[in-house]
């Protein structure tokens, strides 16, 4: 039997949960999970569904038929109770007549591979459902038609040009759906934490007089202008004895290293300064303590306490990562690595493989069948 069900709402107790039942043999898996004569094409249907052990739950069944349904297959959604074990009954009744369990991205990846939708479109759903900020999921939300309209446009007229603007976009596009991760680092009690804890308007990282308190990494998203980041709170760095502290300095410089845009903290009451070993910019963090700085210092002041100097910080990285660029061409921008490496690709493509390339752009690379 070729049909899938797919619990398209989120796992959890919830008033109403959805499944769809989609394939070629859909209706023929509800007719012979729940009796036939369920499925009225014209119209939805409220009923009891049964199973032979007996009724399973009062639901809506709705039908759409091939040419109205996202995947090209007949669909029928079942609306249930909510309850995960009045789901859990659903779904295994369906599973026991032939058909086969599929997450939640099948119905995407079905939709592209019979030509429904593009991959573009796939990936802007994907991305605007896991968007971190309301900004982020809006403009994601908006490729769904604005990239694959330009693509098309593109790929017809063989515009290079509009194909160079286009692929100029990718860092404002790749800010909003893949957040960067800025590292915080710095000796032990330099304000990591606190600066943490005042981006995020909350103690979402734990905060303590004594050195060593952070011994592994934290991840606290944040957003900024609506652009979403992701700040990283790692362990003090200086020389110890201690294995597990040492483990944990050794981690921090490594994240330090990778990073975009690291943030070196320092305190300026610390009489050994700005780490010499430490990329980023140099913060110098606890401003309202009115600790003397260095003559004529580099980097940003900055307090935690009072908000001095946070915003300044915070426009210094937008500027950094052009996160604060907003570029389109014609409302349309790269967000994923894999649109940017196919528009590449294609950019350098001979006439001859023009198509080609074009095509694996929009689709994707030929996926096999399920």
């Amino acid at each position: 039997m070729t049909a899938y069900v797919v619990e398209t709402t989120a796992a959890g107790t919830a008033a109403i949960a959805v499944l769809e039942v989609v394939g070629p043999d859909a209706l023929d898996a509800i007719s012979r999970a729940f009796g036939p004569g369920l499925v009225l094409p014209d119209r939805p249907l409220h009923t009891m569904i049964s199973d032979g052990r007996g009724e399973l739950d009062d639901v809506v069944l709705a039908f759409r038929p091939p040419e109205e349904s996202m995947t090209g297959w007949p669909h029928v959604e079942i609306q249930c109770h909510g309850s995960p074990a009045i789901v859990k009954k659903v779904r295994r009744a369906l599973v026991a007549v032939g058909v086969k369990p599929a997450p939640r991205t099948f119905l995407l990846r079905t939709a592209v591979r019979n030509r429904r939708m593009t991959r573009l479109e796939e990936e802007a759903w994907l991305a605007a459902m896991s968007a971190l900020t309301e900004r982020a999921a809006n403009e994601l939300w908006e490729q769904r038609k604005a990239l694959p309209a330009l693509a098309g446009r593109i790929g017809d007229a063989r515009d290079r040009e509009c194909l160079r603007r286009l692929i100029a976009t990718r860092l404002y596009g790749t800010c909003l759906s893949r957040p960067h991760e800025i590292p915080v680092v710095g000796r032990p009690n330099a304000g990591k934490s606190s600066l943490i804890n005042a981006y995020a308007g909350m103690e979402r990282v734990l905060v303590d007089a004594r050195p060593g308190t952070t011994r592994d990494l934290v991840r606290v998203p944040v957003s900024w202008d609506g652009i979403p980041f992701i700040l990283i709170d790692t362990p003090g760095v200086r020389e110890s004895t201690d294995p597990v502290e040492g483990a944990g300095s050794r981690l921090a410089r490594r994240v330090a290293e990778r990073g975009i845009v690291p943030l070196h903290l320092v305190d300026p009451g610390d009489p050994l300064g700005p780490s010499k070993d430490l990329p980023g910019f140099l913060i110098w963090t606890k401003s309202d303590q009115a600790q003397a700085l260095p003559d004529e210092p580099e980097g940003i002041s900055v307090s935690s306490v009072t908000g001095a100097g946070l915003d300044r910080l915070r426009h210094a990285v937008m500027v950094t990562l052009k996160a604060n660029e907003r570029r389109s061409e014609n409302g349309a921008f790269l967000f994923t690595l894999r649109q940017v490496r196919r528009a590449e690709e294609l950019l350098d493509a001979p006439d001859s493989e023009w198509q080609e390339r074009w095509e694996r752009w929009l689709w994707g690379p030929p996926r096999k069948p399920e």
